[in-house]
């Protein structure tokens, strides 16, 4: 895939809901169970609280749907995929270090980044 441009982007910082944990008082009243969703919602807090920012990069030209790796932007920025929902625009989540690291990149460089497609499988 041939090199492309970056030309804006744009920043979204997600809502971290407050954290409940009812079990205790569940277990003074002696109700007791498996609590079978709990590492789901462990997973999905760790996304939020270690990813907090949502990042839209819109490029020069349009980009077919699916997952991508972005050459040409540092390494920590590639380390979860940026998403194309088949327009000019694609998606990620970052870490606050590697906001930084985005920052500091796109005030020194000609922001060209080269597509590379995902395959799952």
């Amino acid at each position: 895939m041939n090199s492309l441009k970056i030309q804006n982007y744009q920043l979204k910082a997600k809502k971290i809901p407050p954290h409940i944990d009812l079990s205790g008082f569940f277990a003074f009243f002696g109700v007791s169970g498996v609590d079978h969703d709990r590492q789901k919602r462990i997973d999905e807090r760790y996304e939020l609280e270690h990813y907090p920012t949502m990042i839209t990069l819109t490029l020069n030209s349009k980009l077919p749907a699916g997952k991508y790796q972005l050459e040409g932007l540092p390494e920590r920025l590639n380390w979860r995929d940026w998403v194309s929902s088949g327009g000019n625009t694609v998606s990620s989540d970052l870490s606050s270090n590697a906001l930084e690291e985005f920052e500091e990149w796109w005030a020194s460089s000609d922001r060209a980044v080269r597509p590379v497609p995902l395959f799952e499988g």
